[in-house]
């Protein structure tokens, strides 16, 4: 009952994100790690006022073990702060 209730759940946000079957698991988990990070980022960039900002900050994830990965994962992770970011608008675009 639980897996059919989690299988339900994926498959919603897949067709919501219109995450095809071609990215592997491990680079929609990294995908989704990175919005909430930049989600959080974002967050900080409007709500703290102490700092003064020039511009929006870009994030950039970072994962230690990287040995489960996957190699799209793995050069997901590789790329900079600014590529991560163009590879999750381009296959996660926000609503």
């Amino acid at each position: 009952m639980v897996i059919a209730s989690m299988k339900k759940r994926l498959q919603a946000l897949e067709a919501k994100y219109k995450i095809g079957k071609k990215l592997p698991w491990d680079c929609k988990n990294l995908f989704s790690l990175y919005q909430e990070g930049d989600l959080h980022e974002h967050c900080n960039y409007f709500f703290n006022n102490k700092v003064q900002y020039t511009h929006r900050p870009v994030y950039r994830l970072v994962i230690e073990d990287q040995r489960s990965l996957r190699p799209k994962a793995r050069e997901f992770l590789s790329l900079s702060a600014e590529g991560q970011y163009r590879v999750v608008e381009l296959n996660i675009p926000y609503d």
